[in-house]
This record gives C-alpha cells, sequence and structure tokens, in this order.
C-alpha cells in the first residue's frame, strides 16, 4: 500500500476498503479522477482517492474527520481521502455499489485541470483506449445498459401503480401486494437472466445441427419469409435494424411484433 518514498499507493482494492474504512455512504459520494481510472482498471495505482460530495456529506465530514485544508474547499482525511463538493454533477457508473466517474467525464475533467499529471494520465488513457477500443469502456457501457433496464422498469411498475390509484375498484392492500410483487419480479430478474457463454454456444450449437437437418429453428416468427425459413429471431440474438430513414424500419418491426402477438395468440387458442 505503500511505495518507497513512503506515500500510499492504492490499487482497486484498496479503494474499495477505505470507502468502508471512512464509512463513506455510496449515495452521497462519486469517486474520480485517477482513483476512478484504476476502478477502471485503466491505471494501477493512485496516491489518494478523489471523492466529489453532496454538501451534507461534506458538512459531515468536516465534523467527523480532523481535516486538513489543500485549497479551497478542497480537504484531505488522514493524506488519503482527498474530497470537495466540486465536480459533484459528472457522470457515473456504479462499481462495487459505488458511484464511479465515466472514463469519458475523467477525460473531460483532466483536460480542464491540464496539470502536468493530468496530462500523463489523459495520453495513458488515450494509449490504452486506441490500442483496446471496446475494452476500455465495455464495462461501463454494460453497466449503463443495466441501469437503464431496471429504470424502465421501474418506469413501468410506477405506470401501473398510478393507474391502479385511479381506480377505486382496487383495494389498497391488493395495490400494495401487486407493487410488492413487480419489484420482487424485478430483482429476482437481474440475475435469472444472464447467460454464460457455454449457454449461448450451447445453444447455437443445437441451433447449427437443426438448421443442418433441415428442420425450423424455434424463433420467434415474423411474417417474412426468408427470415422464417431461416428459422425466425432468437432469443440468444441481438437484432439491429439499421438502414437509411424512411426505409421501412419501423413497418418492418410492427409488422414482426404483430405476427409473434398473432401467432401467440393462436397458440393460446389450441
Amino acid at each position: 500500500m505503500y511505495n518507497i518514498n513512503g506515500d500510499f499507493m492504492l490499487n482497486k482494492n484498496d479503494i474499495l476498503n477505505l470507502i468502508k474504512k471512512y464509512n463513506l455512504d455510496n449515495d452521497e459520494i462519486k469517486i474520480i479522477s485517477s482513483a476512478a481510472l484504476v476502478l477502471h482498471g485503466l491505471k494501477e495505482k493512485t496516491n489518494d482517492v478523489d471523492i466529489s460530495v453532496s454538501l451534507d456529506m461534506y458538512k459531515y465530514l468536516l465534523d467527523k474527520y480532523p481535516c486538513k485544508l489543500e485549497k479551497k474547499d478542497v480537504f484531505y482525511i488522514d493524506d488519503v481521502i482527498n474530497f470537495s463538493y466540486n465536480h459533484y454533477d459528472v457522470d457515473t457508473i456504479k462499481y462495487h455499489n459505488c458511484n464511479v466517474q465515466t472514463v469519458k467525464s475523467i477525460l473531460e475533467l483532466k483536460n480542464n485541470l491540464n496539470r502536468d499529471k493530468d496530462k500523463l494520465d489523459i495520453s495513458k488513457i488515450l494509449e490504452i483506449t486506441e490500442t483496446y477500443p471496446n475494452w476500455a469502456i465495455f464495462d461501463q457501457d454494460c453497466a449503463r445498459l443495466k441501469e437503464l433496464y431496471i429504470r424502465r422498469k421501474f418506469w413501468a411498475i410506477g405506470q401501473k401503480l398510478i393507474m391502479s390509484a385511479y381506480s377505486e375498484g382496487n383495494s389498497i392492500q391488493s395495490i400494495q401486494s401487486d407493487s410488492l410483487d413487480d419489484l420482487k419480479s424485478l430483482q429476482a430478474s437481474e440475475t435469472s437472466n444472464i447467460k454464460s457463454v457455454d449457454d449461448v454456444l450451447v445453444t447455437i450449437s443445437d441451433l447449427a445441427n437443426l438448421n443442418a437437418s433441415g428442420e425450423r429453428k424455434t424463433g420467434s416468427i415474423t411474417g417474412f419469409r426468408q427470415i422464417d425459413e431461416a428459422g425466425g429471431f432468437q432469443q440468444t440474438d441481438l437484432i439491429i435494424i439499421a438502414v437509411e430513414s424512411s426505409q421501412g424500419k419501423t413497418s418492418f418491426a410492427i409488422g414482426a411484433a404483430r405476427e409473434r402477438h398473432r401467432k401467440v395468440g393462436e397458440s393460446r387458442e389450441d
């Protein structure tokens, strides 16, 4: 944890342990700058943990710990936690339940600060991202997509709750029960929809064997002959419809959805 000069050198685990040690509320802090780079895996170690905090957390830390002033509105705790309420509006993603500044936001911040150490970090980030353009932001993109998915589900549950509240035919108890069931279902789905690479490979292998034998695949029927003869849309596929504007993307998607709905209705009648 220390370098040869006696200074702190913190890796990922050290940073996360320090957040716990000082009882920092994850909802009130954002890990930024070099510490965020370490958590992203773009830097091996850092000398301290830079955090931006809410105004309430800022006052709490000043009251609870013997803090040393570094510069205006910026303080140190034990020469290892560097905190201020500046930059609290930076973009973040979740990492081990912590709000961690995004790589793009870090680059913007370091460009604005423009210190020698910031220039060095920028050059390292660009070197890595140019060599591994997808890897550098893959984790944060996945985390962002997961968060957006959950937020959309929250919105849907909220809309259902509002509509139920308007109808006096629904009892308060049933509204509460249904809402809790929806939230529990959402929590369970966070892990149940995750598939391993092995699972996907087995699925692909099975589909390839069916296709080779001339049998139909078990995908969703679209109503478009060439797609359906090839097996339709598979649950393991990411379907991207990309074409120039006004070429029929929306009509195609609506047509496929209507055909799927029709087939589901027929199967239920059977």
